[in-house]
């Protein structure tokens, strides 16, 4: 039995990226290190399942700054699988401020979001946040955490 490819499997702009990362690899200067982490995690850092959860896993996100706004992309739905290509700038309490580009993955139910996993530039996140970010990130509430292998 063919087992159905996984919506990420059909949707993913591959060309694109790997477009995009040829082109950066080409502009960058002689001796500098094109071979580190640009993209998405090949996992997501931390997925959270059900509502209760899925407040705290944003909330661990989202307290630390003193300012949001999502950029909208690319959204992607079979109905209960849905993707969601954007970025976020995020602008923390201390004052620095950056772009953060997310695929967002949720699985919705009865028009609810029961699962959330982001995959998104770890490398780029922590170039612009405050220094004790990811200290702080370690002493969060990570109750939320679950392990989503396999279920979208």
């Amino acid at each position: 039995m063919k087992q159905a490819k996984k919506l990420i499997e059909v949707s993913l702009p591959l060309k694109a990226i790997n477009e995009e990362g040829s082109q950066r690899k080409r502009k960058s200067p002689g001796g500098y290190p094109t071979t580190l982490h640009k993209w998405w995690a090949q996992r997501p850092v931390a997925a959270a399942r059900g509502p209760e959860d899925i407040v705290k896993r944003l909330k661990v996100g989202l307290e630390p700054l003193a300012g949001y706004e999502n950029h909208d992309g690319v959204l992607v739905t079979n109905g209960v699988d849905t993707m969601y290509e954007h970025s976020e700038t995020w602008t923390f309490k201390s004052g620095e401020q950056g772009v953060l580009r997310f695929v967002t993955v949720h699985k919705v139910q009865d028009g609810k979001i029961t699962l959330w996993k982001d995959y998104w530039d770890m490398n780029g996140l922590t170039g612009f946040a405050p220094p004790t970010w990811l200290e702080d990130l370690a002493a969060a509430d990570m109750s939320w955490v679950f392990d989503a292998t396999g279920l979208i």
